[in-house]
């Protein structure tokens, strides 16, 4: 195998600097659930350090990455995603936009003014237009879409939250397709009564999400004039590994691309978990107690996942809201690491007094086989990526840990397996993923008798 978990390195190697702003936010937030915290004068420090008033745009790519990884290889559908990276960085370097991150299928985008946002989204769609007009293989065209809002948002080196992000990404990954720029109703007002746009440049919309109603509009991006005037010419060199991914898309013929992919993937492959966890109630939470008291629990949530995790060798790919994407190099790792982790955050919930909005709902996926391990993207790719962000995402609901059928399978080769046994129920059940029926095996723990860690 080509690489290692040690290659990959870990998520919070970059914030180990106590004075970073990532740690600051982080203390801050934690020093919030102590009982005798003065939540008023903690809240005006975030606020003063880290609010400010943005535009926000999610660009994301409308076709399932998964389908495409299935259909063309995981190879194909990283190529693609390298070629939307570079069409929406020429953009971002011509319209004055901040990048904030990329992650997998999208990227993260704030502005100052809508009126540099909107230009951005015009740009980014025709010359996402133009390049599928150019492709050697249909399979090479970009499908993208743009969900944008306007609002107060907190604001680090890496990373953004607010409701104006949660907005965004409901517009563009939940109401949007192929093609479309939805923007909130806050934007559309201001471009047609403050920027002199026509009311044909937007078309007013509604539609229930997460049992909230959305007032959107869809912004006619191709009505603009000359769309590509600030997309700027490439900037700097790819990563070794996007070179690659972007040199296979220019090869002119099915054999010579096969090979490609197959060397590249070579390049990365290795083997074992991927867990990836989702935590919810989000729109509920912050819509009653705010952004802060969320991402508070978020913090809560991350320190007990990452103690657990990383006790049992767990690699931290990634932290995105709040999601956590890990990887294991040993199944019984793997299972240990989420099993103690959850009876962890069970017992936080029950010491809590505020039930409603001060749980921590968090369910968990994981999925065992062959992926890529990318130490240039610090991310895991392919099927068995695709497959554990399915079962947390999808599948798990608070408190459950739904497991591949591939990973159920070798259980009974661990010593763990009696662990398992003895501190959780298990149910098999069935569910649909790209056209397909799969399986999957949900755990939930058992009562507060079970054993403890250490019979592990």
């Amino acid at each position: 195998m080509a690489t290692r978990a040690s290659d990959l390195g870990d998520e919070s190697d970059d914030a180990d600097d106590d004075d970073s702003p990532e740690r600051r936010l982080e203390a801050l937030l934690l020093s919030r659930t102590s009982e005798s915290a003065d939540l008023g004068h903690i809240d005006a420090q975030i606020d003063a350090e880290y609010s400010r008033d943005v535009v926000f745009a999610l660009v994301t790519m409308g076709h399932s990455l998964s389908e495409i990884t299935k259909e063309e290889g995981v190879v194909h559908s990283l190529g693609l995603i390298m070629r939307m990276r570079e069409i929406v960085s020429r953009c971002a370097a011509g319209s004055g936009a901040t990048l904030v991150k990329a992650e997998d299928g999208g990227m993260f985008v704030y502005f100052q003014e809508p009126a540099h946002a909107l230009a951005f989204c015009a740009a980014v769609m025709a010359l996402s237009e133009e390049n599928n007009r150019a492709v050697k293989f249909p399979q090479d065209a970009l499908e993208l879409q743009i969900g944008m809002d306007w609002g107060g948002c907190l604001v680090l080196p890496g990373d953004i939250y607010g409701n104006a992000v949660n907005c965004a990404a409901k517009l563009a990954e939940e109401l949007g397709t192929r093609g479309q720029v939805l923007v909130s109703e806050r934007i559309a007002k201001h471009a047609t009564s403050k920027l002199g746009l026509s009311a044909k440049f937007f078309e007013r919309l509604t539609a229930q999400v997460s049992g909230v109603s959305l007032v959107h509009a869809r912004f006619f991006w191709d009505e603009m004039p000359n769309p590509t005037k600030l997309a700027v010419r490439r900037r700097g060199a790819p990563s070794s590994f996007a070179r690659l991914c972007l040199e296979r898309l220019e090869m002119a013929s099915e054999a010579e691309r096969a090979m490609a992919a197959e060397a590249i993937s070579k390049m990365f492959r290795t083997k074992g978990v991927v867990l990836i966890s989702d935590m919810s109630g989000f729109t509920r939470i912050a819509l009653a107690r705010g952004i802060v008291h969320f991402l508070m629990l978020i913090a809560q949530m991350r320190a007990i996942l990452r103690k657990r995790f990383e006790e049992v060798g767990g690699r931290i790919v990634r932290t995105q809201g709040d999601d956590f994407k890990v990887y294991f190099a040993s199944e019984a790792a793997a299972l240990r690491g989420a099993i103690t982790a959850m009876r962890d955050l069970r017992k936080h919930n029950e010491s809590v007094k505020d039930k409603e909005f001060s749980t921590l709902g968090v369910g968990m996926g994981l999925a065992y086989g062959e992926f890529m391990l990318v130490p240039d993207e610090r991310n895991v790719f392919g099927e068995v990526v695709e497959m554990a962000n399915e079962l947390g995402e999808e599948q798990s609901s608070a408190g459950q840990i739904v497991i591949s059928a591939a990973l159920a399978a070798r259980l009974e080769s661990f010593d763990i397996a009696g662990f398992i046994t003895q501190t959780t129920n298990s149910e098999t059940k069935e569910f649909e993923v790209d056209g397909r029926v799969a399986k999957c095996v949900v755990l939930t723990l058992k009562g507060e008798r079970a054993p403890s860690v250490a019979t592990l």
